[in-house]
């Protein structure tokens, strides 16, 4: 028993020793790591809080900046559909108007089209008229010429005709002279007629013949009346005096048979000169009468053609004036149509740019309305982070509060343990002590160890949390330059 008690005694010295030192490590344990672990916890506590705080401002900043972001971009969306909408009733406007700039422009070319038709149907018109004219000119021309050469000719027959008449009048002329000669002579054959009356009784026939051929030459010379008459008169007297002389000059009846013979041939040759005369007479009144004739046509043929020039001059100066009139509705038809194709392209050009512009603000709305749903992706997206994060905080706040229970927990049982060696006569034995001061050990331990591998896990999930952040921040900062910069 005594074994015993000493074995005891020695069993308790020895646990009290190995207490004791359990105590030093405990206290050392406590002073050196368990106690600054926690004021690390705290610290870090401190500091969570504090970056919750932050993340907490910086969330209701980025809520706000966000709010503010996607209400401009709402507004933006709002100004885009109302320019969309301006656009395509500017684009519909447009469009009408290009319809009826078309439908014009059409209507125009349909005119112009008729109205070069026409032009060309004056035109043509216009060239028939002055080939006709060409064709009357030249005809009045060669009329003119003919004419020209016909008053040429009648001129020249004219002056034919007065040259014989005028050498009609000389040889009349000559004939009165002539004549004279021969009152001269039948004067003196009067005298030698009353000398040789009784030799001439034997020339009564011949005189009854010579009176027959002197009336047949007095009826075919009737025209030739002065000079006919002239010439009767003056035979009738030769023969009167040759009857009268035909007595007295017997001694020259054979002469004055020859001067019969020559002024019966004289008489022949009056009478066909007259006959000739009577001929040119009738030709020249006929000829005057052709002339007149003709020269009344020419008058009226210049007249008319005077009247048909005015006229064709008339219709060449309206036709002229209608051609001018119709070269300056083509030339303002022309400008018009120019005009409206330059219209047509400068609208086609600006529906164009505006077709490109609406096409452009589609893409950009389009581009817009991607980035805004990005924008509401990334946004719940670091709504869910954050909402993460809180609950990460709270669980890690519990967590710490649960540390701190299981702190103040250890302490207490702690000051029991110890509270409990101190006290004499105590009913525990050594080996339930030792298997209480071992279990807690072990559940310090234990505890500490997870606990160090869940903060650190939660610090390397702290460190993602906020390397996550800075690049959502990094990323609303490159939007809202992007967006300035479209601004």
């Amino acid at each position: 028993m005594e074994k015993d008690t000493i074995l005891l005694q020695q069993k308790i010295i020895h646990f009290k020793s190995e207490l004791a030192k359990y105590k030093e490590k405990v206290k050392d344990y406590q002073e050196n790591y368990h106690y600054a672990l926690l004021e690390k916890l705290k610290k870090e506590n401190t500091a969570l809080r504090d970056r919750e705080e932050q993340l907490q401002k910086e969330k209701s900043v980025a809520t706000q900046e966000s709010v503010k972001r996607i209400q401009g971009m709402e507004q933006q969306i709002a100004s885009m559909e109302k320019a969309k909408q301006t656009m395509e009733e500017e684009t519909a406007l447009w469009k009408e108007k290009a319809a009826r700039f078309q439908k014009d422009f059409e209507s125009a070319q349909t005119r112009l089209i008729r109205l070069q038709k026409e032009s060309s149907a004056y035109q043509y018109q216009l060239k028939q008229a002055e080939k006709h004219s060409e064709e009357r000119e030249s005809l009045w021309k060669e009329e003119r010429s003919l004419l020209k050469d016909k008053l040429a000719a009648e001129k020249k027959a004219k002056d034919s005709l007065f040259q014989k008449a005028q050498g009609l009048r000389e040889e009349a002329k000559d004939q009165r002279e002539y004549v004279q000669e021969e009152r001269q002579q039948k004067h003196n054959w009067k005298a030698v007629y009353l000398e040789n009356r009784t030799r001439a009784a034997g020339l009564a026939q011949e005189n009854a013949e010579i009176q027959k051929r002197l009336e047949a030459a007095e009826q075919e010379a009737a025209v030739w009346k002065d000079q006919a008459k002239q010439l009767e008169t003056e035979v009738r007297k030769a023969e009167g005096e040759l009857a009268r002389t035909a007595g007295e000059s017997a001694a020259t009846v054979s002469e004055w048979k020859l001067r019969e013979r020559q002024f019966q041939k004289d008489i022949i040759r009056l009478k066909q000169s007259a006959q000739e005369k009577q001929q040119l007479l009738n030709i020249r009144e006929e000829e005057q009468e052709r002339l007149e004739t003709e020269n009344k046509e020419l008058c009226s043929d210049i007249k008319y053609y005077v009247y048909y020039t005015k006229q064709l001059g008339d219709l060449l100066s309206g036709a002229e004036v209608d051609l001018n009139k119709q070269r300056d509705v083509v030339r303002e038809l022309e400008q018009s149509k120019i005009k409206a194709e330059d219209e047509s392209r400068r609208i086609g050009r600006e529906l164009e740019t505006k077709v490109a512009a609406l096409k452009q603000l589609e893409d950009e709305q389009h581009s817009r309305n991607q980035e805004r749903r990005l924008w509401e992706e990334e946004r719940q997206n670091y709504q869910s982070d954050v909402a993460d994060l809180k609950r990460q905080l709270k669980e890690a706040h519990e967590q710490v509060e649960e540390l701190q229970m299981i702190q103040t927990h250890l302490k207490k049982q702690n000051e029991k343990v110890l509270g409990m060696f101190s006290k004499e006569g105590s009913a525990d034995t050594p080996s339930d002590i030792l298997s209480v001061l071992d279990e807690q050990m072990k559940n310090i331990l234990g505890q500490t160890f997870e606990y160090e591998e869940q903060l650190d896990s939660k610090i390397i999930f702290m460190e993602a949390l906020e390397e996550k952040i800075d690049q959502l921040g990094k990323e609303i900062l490159q939007m809202e330059e992007r967006d300035g910069q479209e601004d």
